[in-house]
Order: C-alpha cells, then structure tokens, then sequence
C-alpha cells in the first residue's frame, strides 16, 4: 500500500479509489451507499452476491455471483477492486465476513470498510459492554494480521429514523400508541445518523484522494483514516430534542402522549436478562440503552469529534427525518424519495422545483385553469385544476382500517372515511384548527363540497401548504397518511401528520 505524498510515487500510480465492491447493495445502509457512489460518479461499483440471489441491483452496478464457500472464486470476484465494503445483518454466518477478508487480501485490494456500522467500538468499556460490538475486533484484527489490505470502520452511531420509529426497545418511542420512556431524566445525548447521511459519509470517504499531493498538501486524504474509525453523524440529541421534534412533526403537545422514566442502569440490566433467555430484543434493549450512559460512550462528537467537514456532510432537517421514522412505525416505509419532502414548512418555490425534477424540465401546458401555470402567489401555492390521487399509508381508526383492507374500492371507503374526519374537525366555525380555504374557515356543507371536489378528482383550492390547519383539511394530526398530489406522469409525494 502506498504511503508518503503523491508526487514520490512511482510513474503510473493513481491517487484515487477507481473501483469499489460492495457485500449487501440491498440492506438498510447499502442501497443508500451505492446510490451515493453512483451519483458521485467517482468509482466502478460492483456488487457481490450470493449464487442464486435475487435482489435487484441499480443500474450501472455491476453484479458478481459467487458461492461464498469457494475461496478461489471469491477471490477471483474481487480481483481488480480498490476497496470492499461490507454490509450484512447482524444475523449473517459469523465466518462469511472472515471469508470475504481472506479473499480480498489474497486479491489484493488495498482498503475493507468492515461491517462495523454503527457505535464507537474504539470506545472499551461500550465495546464490551455490547457482545455483538465486541465480537467486530477479530475482524479489524485479521485485516492487520494479513497485511494487504487496510481498514476503516464507520462510527456513525445508530440508524436516527430507524431507531426513533422502531419501537419502545431502541429510542424509547411507541409512536402508535403516544408513549415515550426516557431513560433516567432523557437529557443524555447521544450522537446518531441518518441512511442517507451514512451512505454520504462512505462514499465521500472513498471520494478522497489517497495521498495528498505534497508536504504543502493539508486537504483530507483516505490515508488519514487507515486502521481507523471515521466519525459522522447527522444529529447530536437526546431524548427530549426528539419527543420535541415528534411534537411538531404530529402536531401534538405533551399532554397528548404518555410520558415515563426508567433508570439507564436498571433498563440494561433487564435487557441483559432477557437477552441471556434468548429473547432478542433483550439485545436491542441492552445496546441502544448503554448508548445512553453518562460515560458518553454514545455521544462521539463530544469524545471524539466529527469527520463531518472533511467529508463534506450536509447539515440535515431532524423534523425531516422524524417524519420518516413515523413512517417507519406506522406503516413499515423506511424509503427516501428524492422528491420526497415533510411539507411542514415550504415554499412555492421549492414545490416547484420539485415538480420541474419530477417532470425532467417543465410544468405541461395545460396545468391549472386556462392552461395557466402553476405559479408561487405571496409564499403560497395555486393548486388549480391538479388532479388528486390518494394513497392510503397510514391508520386512522382500526376499524376503519381493516375496511379498506377487505374492500375491493378501497379508495373509495378511504374518501368516505376521510369525509367522516373531514366533517368533525369542521364541524364547528372560527375556532382554532378548522381547515380554511382562502382565510376562511369551512362550514359543514362547504366541507362537502370540498369532499365532493375530491371523489371527483380535482381540486380547485387555493391551498398554503406551509400551514397545519389545511393539513388537518385531509386528516387530523393524530392520524397518519400520504397523499400523492398528481399531474399527468408527475408525482409529488406529501406525508400529512
């Protein structure tokens, strides 16, 4: 592997990662690398796989099949590659991340980001205190020992939406139910990441030039992260900045959700026992709550510091991402759209930028009345004449949903139900949170005809999108769904809380 500055290499050398191969392009943290390493254009991304796998891969990956048994062929698979990255569940065979070491060194690529996604296993007592942390040593350790290839592990903390919306055992939060256990006070934070920020983060890394250039040379190189661990994160927070961030998302205050408290001690514990009688979410309890201990073993921006400028990560919107992990909880969803967008607070013209990417370069003709194009009004949006597709997402009573369930016309029941909400959150004039058209709040019967405007497809609405009352025109907040506002082949997706 090449060490000292760019300019001291031999003639032909190349200062840059060219081609990456990837174990798991189709699991939580790998679809979202290889969709930055594509857009980055940097590298050839060729994804390994099982023989006989059937996930489907993005276009312009390449695909190797292979039998993970067949060292010869798994070597030959990664022969030519620059660097692996691996990323597999915690359930995969514990030898098959051995196998794909010993293949890449005897291949000879020169970098492995190891499966080591996640908490700060530099950090001894987290590391131990967690098996499935400490059990990662032994592959850092085989990367060394071979001695053809160096590794870089990818400290980012815990998956934000997928944690925050993946029930009472991770973050704390039961998001269907309106209850929340902080652990002691909920005021310990913790350093934790997005999927889009994590697969930023890799590819960004592997972006940088190996070397720098010369002794002058002070940018960021891949080399300053050998047998090392990068540091990133999205957000710094703890317990309450989340319930906070849940509160604006859904609309709601305190009151309206169940508030308890659990010592950060005891909770591990009882995670513990459960795990050692075979309960697996004794594991995820134990993990994500030593996470929270005052040792700031989660909280690696403070102990450590972050890579976030060197790799040039974005700021991010936590409600945005709250909102995704309501998602998650609700209804399974855990995709990111590049149109997709929490419309808590937006503009006209960030609606019609959307668009414009949606529809590849222009608004048709004939959208909105008289071939009048949608347009930005005062900070507000004309909706004229768009046709409406609904998409049902979310729950709003159970009864109700196992009705659309069971029924062929669904979308039919579903505007029935939502004509029913419709109806009770107008039934009163001038009060607070009554949906408004045009700075007027709705009486019952225009609620109708509203509703009527609906089963008929169109709308003709003057809608401020930045405002929660004509949010609660579609649903109450203390219901979920996803509204597809369509134009033609034009797909704008909005999530209504």
């Amino acid at each position: 592997m090449a060490e000292g500055y760019a300019v001291s290499q031999p003639r032909g050398f190349k200062n840059q990662i060219e081609n990456v191969a990837i174990v798991g392009v189709s699991g939580y943290s790998g679809k979202y690398i290889v969709e930055e390493l594509l857009r980055n254009g940097r590298q050839k991304v060729t994804a390994i796989t099982r023989e006989g796998g059937t996930s489907k891969m993005p276009a312009g990956v390449d695909v190797k099949k292979v039998n993970y048994d067949d060292h010869e062929a798994l070597t030959q698979a990664l022969r030519g590659q620059d660097a692996l990255i691996i990323t597999m569940g915690v359930r995969a065979p514990p030898d098959q991340q051995t196998k794909l070491i010993e293949a890449a060194a005897a291949a000879n690529v020169s970098w492995v980001i190891p499966n080591e996604f996640g908490n700060d296993n530099a950090h001894t007592a987290l590391r131990e205190a967690v098996s499935i942390n400490s059990v990662k040593t032994q592959y850092r350790d085989l990367i060394e020992k071979l001695g053809k290839s160096a590794w870089i592990g990818i400290c980012c903390g815990f998956w934000f939406e997928f944690s925050l919306g993946g029930g009472p055992d991770t973050y704390g939060f039961d998001m269907k139910n309106r209850t929340v256990t902080f652990f002691d006070d909920g005021t310990q934070a913790l350093s934790t990441s997005t999927l889009p920020q994590v697969g930023r983060g890799v590819a960004n890394l592997l972006g940088l030039k190996i070397l720098r250039e010369d002794e002058k040379d002070q940018s960021p190189c891949l080399s300053d992260f050998k047998n090392k661990f990068a540091y990133i994160a999205s957000f710094v927070v703890n317990q309450k900045d989340m319930l906070e961030s849940v509160l604006r998302v859904t609309q709601t205050e305190e009151k309206d959700w169940k508030i308890t408290s659990e010592p950060t001690v005891a909770r591990f514990q009882r995670g513990n026992e459960l795990f050692q009688k075979g309960d697996y979410s004794g594991m995820r309890i134990l993990m994500y709550t030593r996470n929270f201990y005052p040792d700031q073993g989660g909280n690696f921006a403070v102990t450590r510091g972050l890579d976030n400028d060197k790799l040039g990560l974005p700021k991010e919107d936590i409600d945005e991402f709250t909102g995704l992990a309501i998602r998650w909880a609700t209804d399974g969803t855990l995709e990111r759209y590049d149109e997709h967008k929490l419309w808590q607070d937006v503009s006209a013209d960030n609606i019609l930028a959307q668009l414009n990417r949606s529809l590849s370069g222009g608004l048709p003709s004939n959208l909105g009345v008289g071939g009048e194009e949608l347009k930005p009004y005062d900070g507000e949006v004309w909706c004229l004449r768009i046709r409406v597709k609904v998409i049902w997402n979310g729950q709003i009573l159970k009864d109700d949903q196992e009705r659309v369930r069971n029924q062929d016309n669904s979308t039919n029941l579903l505007l029935n139900v939502l004509r029913k909400y419709i109806l009770a959150i107008s039934s009163g004039t001038n009060r607070p949170g009554a949906p408004y058209i045009d700075d007027e709040p709705l009486t019952p019967e225009e609620a109708r005809q509203a509703v009527d405007a609906i089963l008929g497809a169109t709308l003709e609405l003057t809608m401020k999108l930045s405002t929660p009352s004509l949010l609660q025109f579609f649903a109450e907040p203390r219901h979920f769904a996803e509204f597809m506002y369509c134009t033609h082949d034009c797909t704008l997706p909005l999530v209504v809380t």
